[in-house]
């Protein structure tokens, strides 16, 4: 394992950490690089600040801020969806490798996707993991996706417990993108999807009891 870090007003204590992070580089034996980082630091045993923040991988550009919060490492890993965030991206893009090694409880709900996928996101969202609410969403990737929303997420990471409340002003994907996130045994694994399709409405509700009010343009035809 590789690191090295130029700090200045370092600060420290047996459970807080704070430091105005100038660069800071690192390679981990399990394959992570970070070419560099720089943010205002601060970690205390319930949470993580991240502000000013410029976080440089060899797939990944994250900027802005990141704030998560939880009552304990152990429940976290107990109950993933309690993790509270507060985040604001501004420009950034983040590999599927980056985001598990983060976000490694989204393992399982994300191993569909190709594992070479890069996602380019711009959001300001708040609130717990299983209830996270999204001023701005802006998410673009895989073959064919560009997604523009506000709105409510809830459920996660289970994707079969998602319940949405999502103003859609852009939406366009493919049938393999679409079929990336969607569960073998959901109710739409087994629906008919065009090869392409665009939207823009509303829509409210989970996997199997979905409300929509859209503006569809597909391959197959417009609704």
């Amino acid at each position: 394992q590789q690191f090295s870090i130029h700090a200045t007003k370092l600060l420290y204590s047996v459970d807080t950490m704070y430091a105005s992070v100038k660069s800071a580089s690192m390679k981990e034996k399990s394959g992570f690089v970070l070419n560099n980082l720089v943010t205002d630091f601060y970690m205390i045993p319930t949470g993580i600040s991240l502000r000013n923040l410029l976080m440089i991988t060899p797939g990944s550009v994250i900027r802005n801020k990141a704030l998560i919060t939880y009552a304990s490492l152990e429940a976290i890993k107990k109950s993933p969806g309690e993790l509270r965030l507060n985040i604001d991206l501004d420009n950034s893009r983040i590999t599927m490798k980056d985001l598990l090694t983060f976000v490694p409880q989204l393992k399982v709900q994300l191993a569909s996707l190709p594992a070479n996928s890069t996602f380019f996101i711009a959001t300001k969202m708040s609130g717990k993991l299983n209830d996270l609410n999204f001023q701005k969403l802006i998410v673009s990737g895989l073959t064919a996706t560009n997604i523009n929303v506000s709105g409510t997420i809830k459920g996660l990471p289970d994707p079969k417990k998602v319940v949405v409340d999502l103003n859609i002003f852009k939406f366009q994907s493919s049938n393999n993108d679409i079929r990336s996130f969607i569960p073998n045994d959901s109710l739409l694994s087994k629906i008919t999807l065009p090869e392409n399709i665009a939207a823009s409405g509303h829509v409210k509700g989970g996997m199997d009891d979905l409300y929509a009010d859209l503006a569809v343009t597909t391959s197959l035809g417009d609704a």
